[in-house]
């Protein structure tokens, strides 16, 4: 709420610079790039636990136009150092995910969007652990939500989006290969977001996210928590 309060006074200072500026349409195709920024807590079920910053880069591909087919696909990089009493670990994640929806707007004026969507991903997680071995695991997952979106002013947008996702073909490696039983994911979502007369947006997405590992034989119950922060610059044509 902080934050929101924060961007309404600054979307009110600046609202009279916009008055004469068309609505912005919903957008058509949109290229993006950004970095992007989380802060990790890590809880093991033997009482030990990590936590560190990770730091990386979201690139995608998004076809949002009104009443019709919405597309995304995007990937991410995140490396960083976690720390704590179950080690200090480098390490990286890797995030590739498409998701497929459809934009039911009309029903809520001009200024309202939402889209419901559905979609299919593979998360990678790795660590260099004590001595020479190497932690390497893989699921995948499907995510399920909504993206709500308000125009707030002709240019500046505010909006939520949720999902969960169900995992399955949960892997992990370290001599051998094991089964890793995770939990669903899931993932919240603020994007504040400006789109100008030029091709270019600009959107500042603060998210919270977490999954599991299960107990399986050698692999001890993980619970991951991610509070973070991405700076999105697009493209649109």
């Amino acid at each position: 709420m902080k934050f929101y309060r924060i961007i309404f006074s600054l979307l009110s200072s600046s609202s009279f610079l916009l008055a004469d500026a068309e609505p912005s349409p919903v957008l058509g195709s949109t290229l993006y790039v950004g970095p992007a920024w989380d802060f990790v807590n890590s809880r093991w079920g033997n009482g030990t636990k990590q936590t560190g910053s990770l730091w990386g880069l979201n690139a995608g591909y998004t076809y949002a136009t009104k009443d019709t087919i919405y597309f995304q696909g995007q990937f991410t990089f995140m490396g960083g150092m976690l720390k704590g009493s179950a080690g200090n670990d480098p390490t990286q994640e890797y995030i590739t995910e498409a998701r497929l929806g459809y934009d039911i707007s009309s029903p809520f004026g001009e200024k309202f969007t939402m889209t419901p969507f559905l979609g299919m991903g593979i998360y990678i997680f790795n660590q260099s652990i004590a001595g020479s071995d190497s932690f390497h695991s893989h699921f995948w997952y499907a995510p399920i939500g909504v993206m709500i979106a308000y125009q707030v002013t002709p240019a500046w947008s505010i909006g939520f989006t949720g999902l969960g996702a169900p995992t399955f073909s949960g892997r992990w490696k370290i001599d051998h290969t094991k089964d890793a039983p995770t939990s669903a994911l899931w993932q919240g979502e603020l994007p504040v977001t400006y789109t100008g007369a030029s091709p270019f947006r600009f959107s500042l997405m603060p998210f919270i996210k977490g999954w599991a590992y299960h107990n399986s034989g050698d692999l001890i119950e993980q619970r991951n928590t991610y509070y973070g922060l991405k700076a999105l610059f697009g493209y649109c044509f």
